[in-house]
């Protein structure tokens, strides 16, 4: 790969849920050969023996934890468990158990509550700080074609709110209550433009954005006009060319790494994906990079970030 200035002269992590090998890793977008398996910054794989489907992570999230005194990994997956795993040790911190119908993303609130988010049946289930037990569930509504499913969670310290999206639908809560008997209470509730939505990251450098993929690209969300828009670095390149995506990350110089199942699927699962591609502004031109890598099946793409927003 040609690397252009932007990845050659500054590390761009990203993890990646490989779910042919039960694993997460993360690499450097700026890595020319991710074949060489020595571009691995950091691995956990998850135990898969005897347990069919435990390697199908689908939920991937980093973040820096004050409960725990440490970065933390947070994945989910089936079967309805969700995990918080030490980045040092690559020990299990907390099993979530009963999380939903196949967990597709969690959050870790600052005070150690776990959040956890399942597609199949859209629940919403509230871990109190250490507990692996839930102390409080939601039962969203179907979304427009009656369908109940949560692929995003993300909490939000500048709102102090809870966004939640899946489908056609990207609703906001307020977390009340204790730690011990909390409650989610609705505050809003948006239909994306095409619907179909699949991935949610911050707008890292704009806290009053949100970015979601969806059907017809990535979309913008305006927190405070409360709109949807395709306004984001790369947006020509994201939005249609590449389609719906399973996972995707903005940086904050705009470089914007995307898992395109729809256009490089078929890897393992017709959502699983060898190739990543990224989109970047080199020059005032922007170009899309791809990254293939042999005997790997990616679902998730997160940058490696532990911040909020």
């Amino acid at each position: 790969m040609n690397l252009p200035k932007i990845l050659s002269e500054t590390p761009h992590y990203v993890g990646l849920c490989d779910q042919l090998n039960g694993r997460v890793i993360i690499r450097d977008l700026g890595n020319p050969d991710w074949n060489d398996k020595t571009s691995i910054l950091w691995e956990y794989r998850h135990d898969t023996q005897g347990h069919e489907n435990y390697g199908w992570i689908a939920g991937l999230k980093f973040r820096r934890s004050d409960y725990y005194g440490e970065d933390v990994a947070l994945i989910s997956g089936q079967p309805r468990k969700a995990y918080i795993i030490s980045m040092k040790t690559k020990k299990i911190l907390l099993t979530a158990n009963e999380a939903g119908c196949n967990p597709h993303t969690s959050e870790l609130l600052p005070d150690g509550t776990l959040i956890v988010g399942s597609s199949n049946d859209g629940r919403v289930s509230i871990y109190p700080p250490g507990k692996s037990e839930a102390a409080y569930t939601l039962q969203l509504a179907g979304d427009d074609r009656g369908v109940p499913d949560v692929h995003g969670i993300l909490w939000d310290p500048k709102y102090n709110l809870l966004w939640v999206e899946g489908g056609q639908k990207l609703r906001s809560f307020r977390v009340e209550g204790s730690e011990t008997s909390p409650s989610l209470t609705p505050v809003g509730e948006y239909t994306a433009p095409k619907g179909g939505m699949h991935d949610m990251a911050p707008f890292y450098g704009d806290p009053d954005s949100l970015l979601i993929s969806a059907i017809g690209g990535i979309v913008r969300f305006h927190k405070k006009t409360e709109t949807f828009s395709y306004d984001y670095p790369c947006k020509d390149a994201a939005a249609t060319d590449l389609g719906c995506c399973t996972g995707f990350g903005l940086f904050a110089d705009g470089v914007l790494p995307i898992i395109a199942a729809g256009k490089s699927g078929g890897v393992y699962q017709y959502w699983n994906a060898d190739t990543i591609f990224i989109c970047v502004t080199d020059e005032k031109e922007t170009k899309v990079l791809t990254h293939k890598v042999a005997d790997d099946a990616y679902y998730k793409l997160r940058i490696f970030d532990t911040r909020y927003q």
